[in-house]
């Protein structure tokens, strides 16, 4: 009887198995194991589904044999495995990636954007707000500088110069406006071109403007009493367009003009001729 008892003792009596800690408090889980006669080793791991401080699993695992006051080791839950994104504004790509893959975490696409305050080749921001826990592995994407951004030209043709060279000012660019041009349909003080005149600058380059100083004048030359074919020929060595009226008069010469001798008028403008 002694030698089968023996026997049993050391083949099996002296093995029991590992219960079921599954979900228990340490406390819980501790007294378990005493009803058992076994101690209890603890670390710690993470879990989607445990909650925090409750038994995931053990080692050996339920229903494994384990000696007889042995130690079986639980691993309490410490919640999902999350970690926080770290702060990537200002910093290089380089940089960027090495803080991220030292949260356990990725870099994914790079979109290069303008930006008014972040230095060319700097990150602007992630694709994830900095301090927000994720999940191991979460790719970030990365927004970097390509520098402020280009001043994009718009249109001031027959606008005042004023207006051009305040927004133009403004925006980042040099404002030079070169020897001002007559021109018949663009009133004084406005924009008759802008070089460039479209696309866009970079800030600290510089547009050019010619301005406008309205129409060149003349002055209508005096051709009362000359026959129509003189008049004509005075009228457009000054400069004018001719347009002739006849009144019906016998004399057959200029009577006057509108507009009237000795006054000024825009160049190629008409002079209309009365002839009686």
């Amino acid at each position: 009887a002694l030698l089968g008892v023996g026997s049993w003792y050391f083949l099996a009596g002296q093995f029991t198995t590992t219960p079921n800690f599954g979900n228990l408090t340490k406390p819980a889980a501790a007294s378990l194991a005493a009803k058992n006669g076994l101690l209890l080793a603890w670390a710690d791991d993470f879990s989607e589904t445990v909650p925090v401080g409750q038994v995931l699993r053990t080692d050996p695992g339920e229903g494994d044999r384990v000696r007889r006051g042995g130690t079986v080791t639980a691993f309490l839950s410490k919640g999902p495995e999350r970690y926080p994104v770290p702060s990537l504004v200002n910093r290089t790509p380089e940089d960027a990636t090495r803080a991220l893959e030292d949260a356990n975490l990725k870099v994914g696409k790079q979109v290069e954007v303008y930006d008014e305050t972040i230095a060319s080749g700097r990150v602007v921001s992630g694709s994830i707000e900095p301090g927000k826990p994720v999940k191991p592995g979460t790719v970030v994407n990365l927004n970097v500088s390509k520098g402020v951004p280009p001043v994009k030209i718009v249109g001031f043709a027959n606008k005042p110069f004023a207006e051009a060279e305040t927004y133009y000012t403004d925006a980042g660019l040099v404002v030079k406006r070169v020897e001002d041009k007559f021109d018949q349909k663009i009133a004084a003080g406005n924009v008759i071109s802008s070089d460039p005149k479209s696309g866009s600058l970079v800030r600290g380059k510089t547009i050019t403007f010619t301005v406008s100083k309205g129409p060149e004048m003349a002055t209508v030359p005096n051709v009362r009493l000359m026959t129509v074919e003189q008049a004509r020929k005075a009228i457009k060595e000054a400069g004018f367009k001719v347009k002739v009226v006849d009144t019906g008069g016998i004399f057959r010469r200029v009577a006057y003009s509108d507009p009237g001798d000795g006054q000024l008028a825009p160049k190629g403008s008409t002079v209309t001729l009365y002839v009686g």
